[in-house]
């Protein structure tokens, strides 16, 4: 009977060793790795979990590399639009430099005008070399597509942003309420008495005088003479004379001041202001200067300008068709989601608007060149440093609250991905460093027994075994 109980005892004590053994190893294995989880047997579902959180975590460090991309294109094409509109805001003084007759000589103006020939080939050079990963931005390639645009009704229209999955869709513009110029008027064929006026517009003003018997036709011809620096226009029909600002808008005005003489305006009104047109796009209202619509519709924002005629009555409409294109990015963690952004193709040629005229006519030679028409060339450059403003506005409000917007949210789901996937796969290294204490302890009493087998009694194996 001693003989059995002391094989008994030894089989029991070695495999007592053998489980102690593999729990040293398991414990080992985990704080050699820092994983709790090295194998499926250790633990199924954990496995499972981290598995889903790890491609989840990949994911979004894909994403987070695509927005901080994104971001890296904003920046090279926002230092691109500053210089440039460095360079137009030169060109606007220049403009108004030359605009002072008096005070400048003649080869002073000349002067300006080559300053002026030089920061236009500046500005299409910068445009024209601006790339990113070997693409122009400015080219057009980044262009959100339209078609179907009338433009006798419908100019400069630039979509800045668009839903990714939103193409094909129809825009209707509607005229609400149709805009006006300032406008007043004086009845007569001629006038009666010698008479001095001040005429003043949004440009400036100037002083004119008529003697007795002048006619509507010569005053008209003298207002128009000074057209470029008043603002203020004028036509002679039917003994009826017509003083309007030179475009549309409530920031056009009218006014006349009599020094002396006599001068009867219709109505005794003196000095009128011109109304933005009201125009709606797919029902939604839009925000108008003039004849110049910036919009945003169901998310597909952008600006346009109105033929003066097109919106000088209430009722128009004309539709157009968003189409695909733009600069798309993926920067958020599923590859169906994306952001898309518009930019135009720019350069001296699209600067400015289909009223006023564009920077490459106020060249030397140009249709509006600045050195003839300073007034015009100002307020050309005047339009285009607020349409450079608005590229530039509009690539900053993508890098701010959609690029910038999705790292913030990457980063924190990043953060909390791998604190998930941490919880889940890592050692708890005091817990395991405990456990393998305890095994240690464990081996060591079992070697002792293991020792004292064939010199104790059986009860006292069978008490030990149970360690």
């Amino acid at each position: 009977m001693s003989g059995y109980g002391l094989d008994s005892s030894f089989y029991s004590v070695l495999n007592a060793m053998n489980r102690t053994t593999m729990a040293q190893q398991q414990s080992m294995l985990r704080l050699t790795t820092g994983y709790r989880i090295n194998k499926a047997s250790d633990d199924p579902s954990g496995l499972i979990a981290v598995s889903q959180l790890a491609s989840e975590l990949t994911a979004i460090q894909a994403a987070s590399d695509n927005a901080t991309r994104a971001n890296a294109m904003m920046n090279v094409a926002d230092g691109a639009l500053s210089e440039v509109q460095d360079m137009v805001s030169e060109i606007h003084s220049l403009s108004l430099e030359i605009a002072n007759d008096t005070g400048m000589s003649e080869d002073e103006k000349q002067a300006n005008q080559l300053a002026i020939d030089m920061a236009v080939a500046s500005i299409n050079r910068v445009l024209g070399t601006t790339t990113f990963n070997g693409k122009n931005i400015f080219s057009g390639v980044h262009e959100i597509n339209t078609s179907g645009v009338d433009s006798s009704k419908i100019t400069d229209v630039d979509i800045t942003g668009r839903p990714t999955a939103v193409t094909n869709t129809t825009l209707n513009v509607e005229v609400e309420q149709a805009a006006e110029k300032a406008q007043m008027t004086y009845s007569a064929a001629t006038v009666t008495n010698a008479v001095e006026i001040e005429v003043t517009g949004n440009l400036g003003s100037v002083s004119l005088s008529f003697a007795s018997g002048a006619t509507i036709d010569s005053i008209a011809s003298s207002i128009n003479a000074n057209t470029a620096g008043t603002g203020v226009a004028a036509v002679a029909s039917n003994n009826v004379l017509y003083l309007q600002s030179q475009y549309t808008g409530e920031d056009e005005f009218v006014s006349v001041d009599v020094v002396s003489g006599s001068f009867g305006l219709t109505g005794g009104v003196t000095s009128d202001t011109g109304e933005d047109a009201e125009v709606t796009i797919n029902g939604q209202n839009t925000g108008v200067n003039g004849l110049n619509v910036t919009f945003n519709v169901n998310g597909i924002s952008g600006t346009l300008t109105l033929d003066e005629d097109f919106a000088s009555a209430a009722g128009g409409s004309e539709e157009f068709t968003i189409g695909s294109g733009g600069a798309t990015f993926a920067i958020s963690p599923s590859a169906s989601s994306t952001f898309t952004i518009g930019i135009s193709g720019m350069s001296a040629g699209t600067l400015g608007n289909g009223t006023l005229g564009y920077l490459s006519q106020i060249t030397s030679g140009g249709l509006r060149n600045a050195l003839d028409n300073p007034a015009e060339a100002a307020r050309i450059a005047e339009a285009a440093t607020l349409q450079v403003a608005r590229a530039r506005a509009n690539v900053g409000s993508f890098q701010t609250y959609t690029v910038g917007g999705m790292q913030n949210m990457l980063s924190d789901a990043e953060e909390a991905v791998s604190s998930a996937i941490s919880s889940i796969r890592d050692t708890d290294y005091a817990y395991e460093t405990a456990m393998l204490t305890r095994q240690n302890i464990l081996m060591q009493a079992q070697v002792s027994a293991l020792s004292l087998i064939g010199q104790q009694n059986s009860s006292v194996v069978n008490l030990l075994s149970g360690f």
